[in-house]
């Protein structure tokens, strides 16, 4: 039986605005301060630490002071590193980090981080059986929606600026309003790897993400149907003992590209190397029939396929004992 992962990226993102400042008449030359974040985009009401990052300054080993909400955090004076619990979805949280020169004099750089989250939903089109418990995963040349919800929609898709990005490539151009559906084709290579950025009309941004999607080749699996009980949701060996005077047996291509399985440009079914005429009912059914007092062994061999996307395709057999 094949598992399924179901794709649920939950992402927080804050927005960071940075602001250094140094005190007057003083001149150490450059000034570059900042505060470094991990992770990067912190999730909401979980841990991360901030670390001041001053390589670039002249002066280092100067004393250092946190201020979380403009509180002084007593208990991290000069420590490089520290450790903050962020807020709920939306709650700012300003940062404040104070250099103080040996000389006198300080440098100070803010970072402020108001997350939201961020939801991306993939659904691969690709086929599983109606009894598989959980969603399909995505194929070489199989068509992938994805879908990204900000805040559970309570900020309206409509009024922000989507860029999604496929392996580097910018997809539908570049940046569009309200496109927080986009669908594409999935490419060559072990995973593709999907970067979104989301902003304000004003340009500020709000989410970013970045995320790969593995791959998988279809595969193949056969399930006995009965007129009684319907599809047995167990698949059967690769040698099948006929017990009665028939058998009706289904090929399920897992993960084959939706348009592939409903409209095949190749899909046969073959008994001992002999071509056989497909199912009207359902070209992925085939019926074997014998006549009593007869025993022998019967290959059968099952094969779909997009003679355009050659890797949309699948084939496999099994073997009948009467």
């Amino acid at each position: 039986m094949k598992y399924v992962l179901l794709f649920l990226v939950l992402l927080l993102t804050p927005f960071l605005v940075i602001n250094a400042q140094s005190s007057p008449n003083l001149d150490y030359g450059q000034t570059q301060l900042e505060i470094n974040l991990d992770p990067f985009f912190p999730e909401p009401e979980s841990e991360f630490t901030a670390t001041a990052n001053d390589y670039g300054l002249p002066i280092q080993g100067s004393g250092m002071r946190w201020f979380i909400n403009d509180e002084l955090l007593s208990s991290a004076i000069n420590q490089r590193t520290i450790k903050l619990t962020s807020g709920k979805v939306g709650e700012l949280t300003k940062i404040k980090l104070v250099i103080d020169y040996p000389g006198g004099g300080s440098l100070s750089t803010e970072r402020l981080v108001a997350p939201v989250f961020l939801d991306v939903i993939i659904e691969p089109q690709t086929r599983v059986p109606a009894f598989y418990k959980g969603r399909p995963l995505p194929s070489i040349e199989s068509i992938v929606n994805l879908t990204a919800i900000v805040n559970g929609n309570a900020i309206p898709p409509a009024s922000l600026l989507y860029t999604w990005k496929l392996n580097g490539k910018v997809l539908e151009g570049g940046s569009i309003r309200g496109r927080n559906v986009i669908t594409f084709t999935m490419p060559q290579g072990k995973y593709a790897t999907i970067n979104l950025d989301i902003r304000k009309d004003s340009g500020e941004p709000i989410a970013r993400r970045i995320f790969d999607l593995i791959k998988v080749y279809p595969n193949l699996s056969f399930y006995e149907s009965t007129g009684f009980y319907g599809l047995k949701q167990k698949a059967v060996d690769k040698e099948v003992l006929l017990l009665g005077n028939s058998i009706t047996l289904r090929a399920e291509p897992y993960y084959l590209d939706i348009k592939t399985f409903n409209n095949p440009d190749l899909l046969e079914w073959s008994i001992n190397g002999v071509t056989s005429v497909n199912n009207v009912n359902n070209p992925y059914e085939v019926t074997l029939a014998t006549e009593g007092g007869f025993s022998g062994k019967t290959n059968v061999d099952f094969h779909v396929r997009n003679t355009v996307q050659l890797l949309q395709g699948v084939q496999g057999g099994f073997r009948v004992s009467y």
